[in-house]
């Protein structure tokens, strides 16, 4: 019986993208890079890719550590380290193509990170929509859906991981902890808790 790791935090700290020939694969090869929580969806679902990728990653509860926005860089981006948008760099995760052994003329998409507090508030969870997340969440910046940088979607478009790629459209959203001024603002000096 395989024992059960968990990890504790409020905050997602850092992230990481792992394919194989199988979840039980990817999800390994995450547990291998000490990734133990991850987002239940196959980010090649639906393409007919023999590839199953999957996005893992840690926790902490010191907010200063936590990343605080994800951005998808598209095509031929992802040879780079580093990335910067609109004054904030971004960090590559892995060098691991989310739409991994698909079409030929699918969208090659690189998931960079930042914990630039510029860039956002400290994220809490991850989850993948088939639907771009446009609620009050949305507005308030709780509920965000990651971006990209362009490749004909246009800069800050939500972005489809299985652009051109045949699959399920997936998008990744990010669920923040709102800023004590956001909170103070809309409700008052009240208590406001975001369950993710």
């Amino acid at each position: 019986m395989k024992k059960q790791v968990t990890q504790s935090g409020k905050y997602i700290s850092d992230i990481s993208v792992a394919y194989g020939w199988s979840k039980d694969g990817a999800v390994s090869k995450l547990r291998e890079k000490g990734f133990y929580e991850y987002v239940d969806k196959d980010l090649n679902d639906g393409t007919g890719s023999s590839q199953y990728v999957y996005i893992g990653y840690k926790r902490t509860d010191d907010p200063s550590k936590a990343i605080t926005n994800i951005m998808m860089f598209l095509y031929g981006d992802g040879e780079k380290e580093q990335m910067e948008l609109d004054g904030i760099s971004y960090t590559l995760s892995d060098d691991v193509n989310l739409n991994r052994h698909c079409l030929a003329s699918s969208a090659d998409i690189f998931l960079y990170y930042t914990k630039n507090p510029e860039a956002g508030d400290p994220i809490t969870s991850l989850y993948c929509s088939e639907k771009i997340v446009n609620n009050k969440l949305t507005k308030l910046g709780i509920h965000n859906t990651a971006k990209s940088t362009g490749g004909g979607s246009g800069k800050n478009a939500d972005c489809d991981l299985n652009k051109e790629a045949g699959g399920d459209t997936i998008y990744l959203v990010m669920v923040s902890q709102p800023s004590a001024n956001l909170v103070s603002s809309l409700f008052g000096n009240g208590s406001f808790v975001v369950i993710g």
